[in-house]
């Protein structure tokens, strides 16, 4: 079943309005009680769309140091215009709306988003449901709650057809996010999928951990290390993403998806996502879920 909300969804700061034959929606998605758990959501739909009229949806998540008024908006303008769907941004958490401090100088505006990645590696040892998992989990969780308002959006959605898509931290979301509800029927992650496993065993981790570079420089100088090892990345993935090495990573949680499609769009080079890695996963995904799924293709 898919995760269900622990509380109603309330809505805040609807507004709509029309630019170049799309409408557009705006809403403030609140589903539990803290600040940073409003989310931001943009929507994009057809002109000629009328009550009643249910269209697919497609969702374009942002990467990181972007917004949903970034990449995504011309995107999900293009899905609405020319396709006749209707497009979803959002933005994710620590990031667009969902930011609270001022820029930093070389962070890229993303300070609240390193404070909450280290405020989560450093309560590691705390036990609570309370804790924050603010790279990629969080996020994913955040998506489930987006399913659930297109579901009171009967008037426009088609919830049988909702597609998720993203670019580098919107991919591993959109991956996710896909393996852990069925209610995204069809998911093509960009430049996001990888094995963490892959990455820790032949050390080719260190283009992943320079993105979260303040958060790694934490836990190095934490460990009384000078650089980052294969132990300490586990030790930080442990803490913030719990299982994204083992039980959750790639070969694994691709698997959850099937026989849903889904599509991978990496670059054969890039260091983040090493490719080999990649394709030793889709080969034990699809060996995973052969028996019941033979033709699934990724």
């Amino acid at each position: 079943d898919p995760p269900s909300s622990p509380i109603s969804l309330f809505l805040q700061n609807v507004r709509q309005w029309e630019v170049n034959n799309v409408r557009w929606e705006r809403v403030d998605l609140l589903h539990e009680t803290e600040p940073s758990s409003v989310v931001p959501v943009l929507m994009a739909l057809p002109s000629d769309q009328r009550e009643g009229d249910r269209r697919p949806v497609v969702i374009v998540l942002h990467g990181t140091a972007d917004s949903k008024d970034g990449v995504p908006t011309p995107i999900i303008e293009r899905y609405a215009r020319e396709f006749g769907w209707v497009g979803v941004a959002i933005d994710m958490r620590y990031h667009g709306e969902r930011r609270e401090s001022t820029e930093g100088p070389g962070t890229r505006g993303l300070d609240d988003y390193f404070a909450a990645l280290i405020r989560s590696f450093r309560s590691r040892r705390d036990q609570s449901q309370d804790r924050e998992y603010p790279f990629i989990y969080d996020m994913a969780w955040d998506i489930s709650r987006l399913l659930d308002y297109f579901e009171t959006r009967d008037d426009i959605i088609d919830s049988a057809h909702i597609a998720s898509t993203g670019i580098s931290l919107g991919g591993m979301v959109s991956w996710f996010a896909a393996a852990a509800d069925p209610r995204i029927t069809v998911v093509a992650p960009a430049i996001g999928v990888q094995s963490f496993r892959y990455a820790l065993d032949k050390e080719c981790f260190h283009a992943r951990v320079n993105t979260l570079k303040p958060l790694f420089d934490v836990a190095v100088a934490d460990g009384g290390l000078e650089e980052p090892t294969s132990e300490l990345v586990a030790q930080v993935w442990d803490a913030v993403v719990p299982g994204i090495y083992g039980d959750f990573d790639a070969p694994q949680s691709l698997a959850l998806i099937a026989p849903r499609p889904l599509l991978i769009v990496n670059g054969e080079e890039d260091p983040r996502c090493p490719a080999e890695g990649v394709r030793a996963a889709v080969v034990t995904s699809k060996a995973l879920v052969y028996n019941e799924y033979p033709e699934w293709e990724i």
